[in-house]
This record gives C-alpha cells, sequence and structure tokens, in this order.
C-alpha cells in the first residue's frame, strides 16, 4: 500500500495535534503541581508568621501590661517621694526650730582677737557685756564661754568667735538689744560684734536674704 503526500500531511498534522495535546497536558499537569506546591509551601510559612505575630502580640500586649503596671508604681512612687520630701522637710524645720531654741541662751561674738580676753576669759566677756548696760544693773551671770569655729587671721591678729551662754535670758535680750544701738562695741581697745547665735541653716537662708537686707539699710530702714 502506497501513501500519497496527501496521507503523509494528514498524519503529520494528526501526529502535531496529539503532541501538543500530550504536551499541553504535561504541562498544565506540571503546573499545577507547582502551583499546589508553591501554594503549600506559602500556607505553611503563613501559618508560621501568623503564630510568630500571634507571639509578638501577646508579647506586646504583656509587656504594656507590664508597663501599665510600672507607671501605676512609679506613679505611687513618685506620690510617696512628694509626701516624704514634705515630711522631711518639715521634719528639717522643726529640728532648725528646736536648735535656734537651744541657741536663744547664746551670744556669738565676732572680730575679737583671740588675746583680748587675757588670761581668764570667763571673766572679761561679762565686762563687755556689762558695759553695755546701766550701772545699776545686777553683774551678769554667763553659764559658761568658749571659742568656736576655725582662726582667722594672722597669729598676732588671729581672730575666732566666741559663745557665750546667758543664765539671764532677759539679761541677754538686754545686751543685745542695747549693742544694736550702736554703730560698734569697744571695751578696752578691742572691738567685736555681738549677733544672736543660730542654727547653720538659719544662718544660710539669712545669707540670702543680705542683698536685701543691705538694700533697707542703705535707705535707712530700720529692721529686726
Amino acid at each position: 500500500m502506497s501513501l500519497t503526500k496527501s496521507d503523509l500531511v494528514e498524519a503529520l498534522q494528526q501526529f502535531k495535534s496529539e503532541f501538543k495535546s500530550e504536551l499541553r497536558a504535561e504541562l498544565k499537569a506540571d503546573l499545577s503541581k507547582e502551583l499546589q506546591d508553591f501554594k503549600d509551601a506559602l500556607n505553611d510559612k503563613l501559618t508560621t508568621l501568623r503564630t510568630n505575630v500571634d507571639s509578638v502580640g501577646a508579647r506586646v500586649l504583656d509587656a504594656e501590661t507590664m508597663i501599665q503596671t510600672v507607671d501605676q508604681r512609679v506613679s505611687a512612687m513618685q506620690g510617696d517621694l512628694r509626701r516624704y520630701s514634705q515630711q522631711t522637710e518639715l521634719l528639717h524645720l522643726k529640728v532648725e526650730d528646736l536648735e535656734n531654741r537651744s541657741c536663744r541662751e547664746y551670744i556669738c561674738i565676732k572680730s575679737l582677737r583671740e588675746t583680748a580676753e587675757g588670761p581668764d576669759i570667763q571673766k572679761f566677756i561679762p565686762v563687755i557685756f556689762q558695759s553695755l548696760l546701766p550701772e545699776d544693773v545686777a553683774p551678769i551671770r554667763l553659764d559658761r564661754v568658749h571659742r568656736v569655729g576655725q582662726r582667722i587671721g594672722a597669729s598676732d591678729r588671729a581672730q575666732q568667735d566666741m559663745l557665750a551662754k546667758f543664765h539671764d535670758y532677759q539679761v541677754k535680750e538686754e545686751v543685745l538689744a542695747a549693742a544694736r544701738e550702736k554703730d560698734s562695741v569697744s571695751f578696752d581697745g578691742n572691738d567685736c560684734a555681738l549677733f544672736q547665735d543660730m542654727a547653720p541653716s538659719t544662718l544660710a537662708r539669712r545669707q540670702l536674704f543680705r542683698p536685701i537686707m543691705e538694700k533697707l539699710r542703705s535707705e535707712g530702714v530700720k529692721y529686726r
């Protein structure tokens, strides 16, 4: 049996059609499998990512809860700190007041040379105070007199503050009042200044007030 040209062409066209169909089917199957594999892999990754996101979300929620708790504690601690600071300041003021009360009977003597009092400081200092009061006033009684603080100046002109404790508070007030009426206190050629003894913290606050005091003094305004 001989094949004609038309038979060959028809056979080729049939082969071509069948080949295309098989190739299309194989490609479709391969693409479907790859697509399914990709989708499965993507779903696995999305599941993992979702799990991780949920885990991170839970941790963020826990962190926010902890931060809120810490904020509440910090706020409470700040309130406690303010209260303790106020209480501490009140205690400082009370201690300062008690210290100043313990200084009520004391006069601080400044700018007096160390050698001015001679051999007996207990006798010399009352004489200075007595010179400020009227002659008919009874002798001043001092419970004690002693030097305090650091020495200032050269050895031959060194000065050191003194504290004198009066036996009678009212007499101390009279001495201070008399000293305020004088520009300076001097006895037997020895100059000095008399001040009410005070707590260091009170003196520090008064130091801050000094510019106002100097302004008042320059304007001739009396203050106490």
